[in-house]
């Protein structure tokens, strides 16, 4: 396991009251061994911040448990984000200088164990901004799909044009959009939608009348939703509960033509019943996530006009991607200053996280 450190300096308990000397440093590992999504996801001002201030080891390859358990030897902080080792039971017991756990990136459920809420840690992640950034991109595949762009894509490349004589395009604007699951991502869609005068239909069992009626939805079940919609998109969580809550069922009672829109996890669909109800023709769909990843190139979804495929690029935007590491070293500090940070995880919010 290769090791660099940036800077050395005295440590300090998180939990202290702000410290008044601005030189004071804590001992932090930033557990992201891959070089290239370190550079994605954090900037040189944000590097800055944390190195100048504190005792920085970077992870340059990926560690055996042994080996990860060795690097966060008197660590006071750890950084995390997609591909870092996980924190098992033992490993969070073999740890107890730790005191914060910044996850620079969305569910942490792969990454740790149940047993970090026993009040020790402060532990915080990035969720958030990456639910902006899959907002808008849910938003993008809506309006590709409801305006058929891949499928005219395909003919402009046959040699075919549109005719504005007869053809006309579905469009998002004051049609009915349902959304499955309430989250961050479901209120920024909402958001986005309000200037397309659509009507929105919302499937949560965590939506109270009060909510619904501040957010202008309506609140239906989910099959009522799948027939009555023009555009489904889901945003629910994965559970072991919701897996395939998708079905054939579902899937037979959309509108002809209607668009089912998915940047949340493929296993939330039946993918037999989906590529079925796809291969008919019947139905479009704009997705972002699939059962297998990477969709193979021979893939039948990619030659299907009615079917817009992204490569799980939900989280991408340029501007939410670079607040992923910056929030978990703002974080830091607001906890080091004695403050609340953002986006605290808490045992409830860990257990409603995806599973993957």
């Amino acid at each position: 396991m290769g090791l660099h450190r940036c800077r050395a300096g005295a440590l300090l308990a998180i939990m202290l009251p702000p410290p008044r000397n601005k030189d004071v440093f804590m001992k932090v590992l930033v557990a992201i061994h891959d070089r290239a999504l370190r550079d994605n996801i954090f900037d040189a001002a944000t590097i800055e911040r944390l190195t100048s201030r504190h005792d920085v080891t970077w992870l340059d390859e990926a560690p055996s448990r042994d080996g990860f358990a060795a690097a966060l030897t008197g660590c006071e902080a750890c950084i995390t984000s997609w591909g870092s080792p996980r924190f098992d039971a033992q490993l969070l017991r073999d740890t107890p200088s730790l005191r914060f756990i910044g996850h620079a990136a969305g569910t942490l459920a792969p990454y740790l164990d149940a047993s970090a809420f026993d009040g020790r840690l402060t532990i915080v992640n990035s969720g958030w901004h990456l639910a902006m950034s899959t907002a808008e991109c849910a938003l993008t595949l809506m309006l590709a799909g409801a305006w058929r762009l891949h499928a005219y894509g395909l003919r402009m490349r046959a040699g075919n044009w549109s005719d504005s004589h007869s053809e006309t395009v579905p469009g998002v604007h004051g049609n009915t959009v349902g959304l499955v699951g309430m989250g961050d991502i479901s209120r920024r869609v909402i958001e986005y939608l309000r200037p397309l005068q659509a009507r929105v239909l919302l499937h949560s069992r965590h939506c109270t009348p009060e909510q619904a009626q501040k957010l202008g939805v309506e609140v239906v079940p989910l099959d009522a939703l799948f027939a009555q919609s023009d555009i489904v998109s889901l945003h629910a969580t994965l559970t072991p509960q919701n897996v395939g809550m998708v079905g054939q069922a579902q899937l037979e009672l959309m509108r002809d033509g209607s668009l089912l829109v998915n940047t949340a996890r493929a296993r939330l669909i039946d993918d037999a019943a989906l590529r079925a109800a796809l291969r008919s023709g019947r139905i479009h769909a704009a997705l972002d996530v699939f059962d297998k990843e990477p969709l193979p190139a021979d893939d039948e979804l990619l030659a299907l006009p009615n079917v817009t495929c992204a490569p799980h690029i939900g989280g991408f935007a340029e501007h939410w991607r670079k607040k992923v590491g910056s929030s978990v070293v703002d974080a830091l500090e607001d906890v080091i200053a004695g403050r609340t940070p953002a986006h605290l995880v808490t045992r409830e919010r860990f257990a409603a996280m995806s599973a993957n």
